[in-house]
């Protein structure tokens, strides 16, 4: 009815068009480098275009503003270091726009190299099944959203599409347009030819600092970087090896959302996003520090061989270096740590597993996967932590023995 429709135009004027022209600074078209650059900007952009059309270009070059702005958010190379899930959110809405944009204003954005890297990001994260990267405020479980996924392979036929299994059409916000573009950007050949998923595959991102390897036998991720990412975790130098559709040595990804996972005085106290949560080493209580500055140097990968030093992650003159390297082969992970260290306290190697894990004379048991050790190294010892959504993490210790700089561990 005319009476419904002036209504719904009138509370859209009042509570989005005139709060735009009101105040000219909001965060996501200014400093905001993340998907709500993108979720806001855009979603403002494509109400103008669609309800208010003659206005549009009073207000486009803030929506192209916030939109280079959640650009800058991503390096070169397209990686996503916010999280699987929140390139969904915010590229997804960066897409609405630019493809209403294109058709409006015949602009395009998908011209643009970072663009189509972006665009090829997420086919590289899933690591065994729909077991993913899930460094960040992400998942260890991805599903990909039909709709965006069909759209991006018609832009690029770099674009992999795996199975519907792991698709899904409505996102957890219940958001209206994800609805919508699941219909009308839903590609029937597409859906009927998708890229097998069981191959092996490897893929490097220089800027992130991200290396993802499958193989037949496993999925790995590992990571070095610095800690000051979007939806950060102090995680440099933390790893991921997925076997089976299941993340075995796990990154929990997000914790569950509140008032103090948010304020930075209280979320490193969260196991998820200290590094006392991953994979990496800690020297008695010193962890990981918080901040750009406290990062990977040296950081390789070549020959087969991923390398850094994460010793620059620890705030502290004591941890002189720790050199991690991991070399593979097509059934097994090998990682090499060399520490100097030149405090007292402990030098401790943590590997943290999704399931439980048994202690025998040179190897750790869980599940399909071993852990090899040499007790002249090392002292294992295994814990248990849960974490703010109630998973039970089990946490091996490998505590390196008196004198010793030295700790190897493979994987297989």
């Amino acid at each position: 009815e005319p009476l419904i429709r002036n209504r719904i135009k009138y509370e859209v004027k009042v509570r989005l068009v005139d709060s735009v022209f009101e105040k000219t600074d909001w965060n996501w078209e200014t400093i905001n480098r993340a998907n709500w650059a993108a979720v806001c900007g855009g979603s403002v952009g494509c109400t103008f275009m669609l309800l208010f059309p003659e206005l549009f270009d009073q207000i486009k070059h803030r929506i192209d503003r916030s939109m280079e702005n959640y650009l800058s958010g991503f390096e070169d190379d397209g990686f996503c270091s916010e999280g699987t899930h929140y390139w969904h959110y915010g590229f997804g809405f960066f897409c609405v726009y630019a493809d209403m944009l294109e058709k409006f204003k015949g602009e395009s954005y998908f011209e643009r190299p970072k663009v189509k890297e972006i665009a090829n990001f997420l086919q590289k994260v899933f690591l065994s099944g729909s077991s993913s990267v899930s460094f960040a405020d992400a998942s260890d479980d991805l599903e990909y959203h039909i709709g965006l996924l069909h759209f991006l392979k018609n832009k690029y036929e770099t674009v992999k599409v795996y199975d519907p299994k792991y698709s899904y059409i409505l996102d957890a916000c219940g958001r209206f347009c994800w609805l919508i573009t699941a219909a009308t950007w839903f590609d029937k050949d597409i859906y009927e030819n998708p890229e097998p998923d069981d191959g092996a595959s490897e893929y490097y991102g220089d800027d992130t600092q991200w290396l993802i390897k499958r193989t037949n036998c496993y999925g790995f991720a590992g990571k070095a970087g610095h800690n000051a990412e979007q939806h950060n975790h102090n995680d440099v130098g933390a790893f991921i090896i997925a076997k089976n559709g299941t993340q075995l040595v796990i990154d929990t990804g997000s914790g569950v959302y509140s008032q103090q996972y948010f304020d930075l005085k209280t979320r490193y106290s969260f196991i998820e996003c200290s590094s006392l949560g991953h994979s990496v080493p800690f020297f008695g209580d010193l962890a990981q520090a918080l901040g750009k500055e406290f990062s990977a140097k040296d950081v390789k990968w070549e020959n087969g061989i991923f390398s850094f030093d994460l010793a620059g992650a620890y705030d502290s003159d004591e941890v002189k270096s720790i050199k991690r390297t991991f070399s593979f082969t097509d059934e097994t992970i090998t990682l090499n740590d060399k520490f100097d260290y030149t405090g007292s306290a402990p030098i401790t190697d943590r590997i943290v597993l999704s399931v439980p894990a048994v202690i025998e004379k040179d190897r750790i048991v869980c599940d399909n996967l071993v852990i090899k050790y040499d007790p002249t190294e090392c002292t294992p010892s295994i814990s248990t932590v849960e974490t703010s959504k109630k998973l039970t993490l089990y946490m091996v210790d490998f505590t390196l023995n008196d004198g010793n700089t030295n700790v190897t561990l493979k994987f297989e």
